[in-house]
């Protein structure tokens, strides 16, 4: 049986769920983790991330080589099988 639940928005949501989003440049090709901690801190634990993705885009950069906005990619565990991989997309509201 599936789990019904909404997929996570905020930052203590992705924290409570367990995805994560992953930093994808596509300057190097270098892709990592972004640490729930720093999402937390920098947006607070209320902040829409799905809402607001293009918000989350332009504050970071790619650690290993500096391009700024990098591509988000959301991690979600599935039990039992690899992890499923989601390209986030989000252009400001306006």
């Amino acid at each position: 049986m599936t789990d019904a639940s909404p997929p996570p928005r905020t930052a203590r949501e992705f924290v409570q769920d367990g995805r994560r989003l992953i930093v994808s440049c596509d300057a190097c090709r270098h892709a990592q983790f972004l640490d729930s901690e720093t999402l937390t801190l920098t947006f607070g634990e209320d902040f829409d991330v799905i809402a607001h993705i293009a918000e989350v885009k332009a504050q970071l950069y790619c650690p290993a080589c500096g391009a700024g906005r990098p591509d988000l990619l959301l991690w979600q565990p599935v039990a039992g099988e690899p992890a499923v991989v989601h390209r986030l997309t989000g252009t400001k509201a306006g």
